[in-house]
């Protein structure tokens, strides 16, 4: 007596359900890996302004100098500060990731949007004597409809990080340039680019990850969360916008956003 029986769809489901097991359980560890890299990253970038706000207000308690004080004060409101950019950064990555964040746009001219960037990051410059330059020779400068605060947040992150590693008396272009005008849409890209000390090919294919953080010889110390490029990316994405990275080691880094 013989019987037979055909097991290919058993199969073939058995594998689904063996790839869909084998893929959650590679999700699973790198989701893992990425919290221990969360954890490991954001405790030591949270230590560093905590511990300088703990040990200036220990000296300014100790001191009777007046102008002392002051300057201990100053530097606290600098480190309080870099820890809320965190904090704020951090929360900031949590809503985007979760869809809490929504795009409102308003009406605002072009020179009004980049007149309040350049009042936030020109200080920082002018602190490092840092050459700025403005080139919009090729802009359309019209009023635009646009979420002002997220444009605003991919510029100032852009150019902060800029900042950062450009060394004095450095060099930062930013070039705005229309590359298309319909009736009522105008497709610009914005670029920013500096001479600054520039990032390995490597460390480029990982920028837009969270907390991923370059620490080269001699710029170890150079605070930051490592969260700035990875919310631009996600605000462009959520724009239906591109950004793209392009550097060289000790030669300087460029930034377009479309």
């Amino acid at each position: 007596f013989f019987t037979g029986t055909d097991v290919t769809d058993a199969f073939v489901q058995q594998q689904i359900q063996t790839d869909r097991i084998s893929d959650a359980l590679e999700t699973a560890q790198k989701a893992n890996q990425m919290k221990s890299d969360f954890l490991g990253n954001v405790s030591h970038d949270m230590r560093t302004p905590l511990n300088a706000v703990l040990g200036y207000t220990d000296l300014a308690l100790r001191s009777d100098d007046s102008v002392e004080i002051h300057d201990y004060l100053k530097k606290i409101r600098r480190s309080g500060g870099i820890l809320l950019q965190l904090i704020s950064d951090t929360l900031d990555l949590s809503k985007i990731e979760s869809g809490k964040i929504t795009l409102k746009p308003e009406v605002i001219s072009c020179g009004e949007m980049m007149t309040r960037i350049v009042t936030i990051v020109k200080p920082s410059m002018d602190e490092k004597h840092i050459k700025f330059t403005i080139d919009n020779s090729r802009a359309v400068m019209a009023n635009i409809c646009i979420d002002v605060t997220r444009v605003q947040e991919i510029l100032l992150n852009i150019l902060s990080n800029a900042v950062k590693y450009t060394p004095e008396y450095g060099e930062i272009t930013l070039t705005v340039e229309c590359e298309k005008l319909d009736p009522d849409k105008v497709h610009d890209r914005i670029t920013v680019t500096d001479n600054g000390i520039g990032m390995t090919p490597e460390f480029i294919d990982k920028i837009f990850e969270p907390f991923a953080q370059e620490r080269l010889k001699g710029y170890e110390n150079i605070e930051g969360s490592g969260l700035g490029m990875s919310i631009v990316k996600r605000i462009v994405d959520m724009m239906g916008g591109t950004v793209e990275v392009s550097s060289e080691l000790g030669k300087g880094t460029t930034v377009a956003v479309c």
